[in-house]
């Protein structure tokens, strides 16, 4: 069963949104766009979980693949801007 491994995931992915906005609350500024970037890979997951055991969604990957890309994106501009900007 993927019961457990699944759990595991979702509390590491709620875990990594959590932190981010800790560090964006704590930095201020382009910070947030960590949590942009954390919320984004959340629902790129989803997207994957509901297109797999729920319901089949014509099309999904480029849902996936644009919401994965721009979580990483999303993630690396508030790493550069916050060190950028507050150093």
């Amino acid at each position: 069963s993927l019961f457990v491994p699944v759990l595991l995931y979702m509390l590491v992915s709620v875990v990594m949104v959590w932190r981010a906005g800790a560090w964006a609350q704590a930095r201020g500024g382009y910070a947030c766009l960590a949590v942009v970037g954390g919320m984004l890979f959340m629902f790129s997951d989803t997207l994957i979980a509901v297109n797999k055991f729920v319901v089949p969604i014509s099309g999904v990957e480029v849902g996936i693949m644009s919401t994965y890309w721009m979580a990483q994106v999303a993630i690396a501009a508030s790493v550069n801007f916050a060190c950028s900007v507050n150093l």
